[in-house]
């Protein structure tokens, strides 16, 4: 025997005698308002309506959807395709730009080796590769599964609210993925379910959540029962809200994609920003001028003239710096440099002045010495890296030879050639400076060469101040 099918009007008288039931120990003031066939701003329609005044003074709402077999889509879920589509737009372009970034931004990839062309081809691979592994992934949440009944139900604030059913609306309450989904959507969002038979009686299969859900995200609306709409019309008074409504479309509640776009166009902004810098400097380096090539280069030389000497000056001192090893020493942690006095080594006596001057470099065992005016024309205080001072030329010239052994090649000065109040020899490596920056800088280069510094070599930085 066949089961007559529920009306939709059927199910609304049922489930209005029924939650008059449930609420009957509710303490309230006055008599119930109940109403059916209600409509409010937005384009809600509630099938039912309960309400009454507690004693706090604050009314109580109480709404319900009517679902017949006719009228099943109403509780029957569609995957929002385009809320889907526009998620997986948003994400793989934040992926792709985020990669791409980071990609140039830790040299990973640069513009100039992929070419504009390039990069842009692998931000659309990027963006298409997390396009579809987004709609693989995500496919199935519940956020793309729309149902009519809940998401009008999410538009408006009711204390408590409904899904009711014709019993004939499911074929299957275990197993029909529709119902499984309607029910995991009612729990999830706190609303009760009513399942209604055809003798009229009621199978309730979970009661709405006691707190609320939403918090403050929804509005109180009024609504308006058929005959004060119907009087309104009457005296033409037209609530501009209706003009918008279009009471067949199901799917009028969809969520919109604002957001979603706004994304998209913030990542191909930021991204297209990135690339254009990049193109851009590319074109700067490479549409240099010969003209502009040729004058840069020119300040470059000059600016480095300024610590170099001429070219056709022959340097007095080779700066040379191997490693302190000597061949006839097998222990490389005892090597330690002779003390002056432990090496005999008699002074050079030239013509005039013994050794008062710039002692330039040994050649057999006879050490090469200037008087003072070999040394460049001096008019400002000038820097050396100084080794030590020694009292004697004998005793520098010693210095300078057992330095010699170990790799190093030295130069000394008599102080008397400048205006010093200490009188003796100095001994320094590389060069006289003008700049002291330039000396400090040489200075920590000879030190990051010495390493362990196994000779115990103590340099620093000396100034020299000419003689006026």
């Amino acid at each position: 025997m066949e089961l007559q099918s529920l009306t939709e009007k059927d199910i609304k008288s049922s489930t209005l005698r029924y939650l008059k039931h449930h609420y009957r120990f509710r303490q309230r003031q006055g008599s119930w308002e109940l109403s059916s066939d209600l409509r409010g701003k937005g384009g809600i329609v509630a099938d039912g309506f309960l309400s009454f005044v507690q004693p706090s003074g604050e009314v109580f709402r109480a709404t319900f959807e009517a679902t017949s077999y006719h009228t099943r889509e109403e509780v029957r879920y569609r995957k929002q395709k385009m809320l889907l589509y526009w998620d997986g737009l948003a994400v793989s372009a934040c992926f792709a730009s985020v990669l791409l970034l980071l990609g140039l931004f830790r040299s990973w990839v640069t513009v100039e080796e992929l070419t504009l062309s390039g990069a842009i081809a692998v931000f659309i691979g990027l963006f298409v590769v997390g396009f579809f592994a987004y709609l693989f992934l995500f496919q199935r949440w519940r956020r793309y599964r729309y149902i009519y009944a809940i998401e009008q139900f999410k538009r408006y604030h009711a204390d408590e609210q409904w899904v009711s059913l014709g019993e004939d609306v499911f074929a299957n309450l275990t197993s029909d993925p529709y119902y499984l989904e309607l029910k995991n959507q009612c729990i999830y969002n706190g609303m009760g379910m009513l399942i209604v038979r055809t003798d009229g009686s009621i199978l309730m299969q979970m009661s709405p959540a006691r707190n609320e859900m939403f918090g403050k995200k929804r509005s109180r609306i009024d609504f308006l029962n058929s005959d004060d709409l119907q009087n309104m019309l009457d005296q033409g008074r037209y609530p501009e809200w209706m003009s918008t409504i279009k009471p067949g479309n199901l799917m009028r509640f969809q969520r919109r994609y604002k957001y979603q776009m706004l994304v998209v166009g913030i990542c191909l902004a930021i991204t297209g920003a990135v690339l254009y810098e990049e193109v851009q400097a590319l074109k700067t380096i490479e549409e240099e001028s010969p003209e502009a090539y040729l004058e840069r280069m020119a300040e470059t030389r000059q600016r480095n003239e300024r610590y170099t000497q001429p070219m056709t000056f022959v340097l007095d001192t080779l700066i040379t710096w191997p490693y302190p090893i000597r061949k006839d020493v097998n222990a490389y942690l005892s090597i330690e440099p002779q003390s002056p006095a432990a090496v005999p080594l008699s002074p050079v006596v030239r013509p005039g002045r013994t050794g008062e001057g710039f002692i330039g470099h040994l050649e057999g065992a006879s050490p090469y010495t200037y008087d003072c005016s070999r040394l460049r024309p001096m008019s400002s205080t000038g820097y050396i890296i100084q080794e030590g001072v020694y009292r004697s030329y004998s005793e520098v010239t010693a210095r300078v030879r057992a330095l010699e052994d170990y790799g190093f090649t030295a130069s000394a000065v008599w102080l008397g050639c400048f205006n010093e109040m200490e009188k003796g020899y100095v001994l320094y490596f590389g060069l006289v400076f003008d700049d002291p920056g330039v000396a400090r800088s040489s200075l920590q280069s000879y030190q990051q060469r010495l390493g362990d510094n196994v000779l115990k070599l103590n340099l620093k930085l000396r100034s020299l101040t000419p003689l006026e």
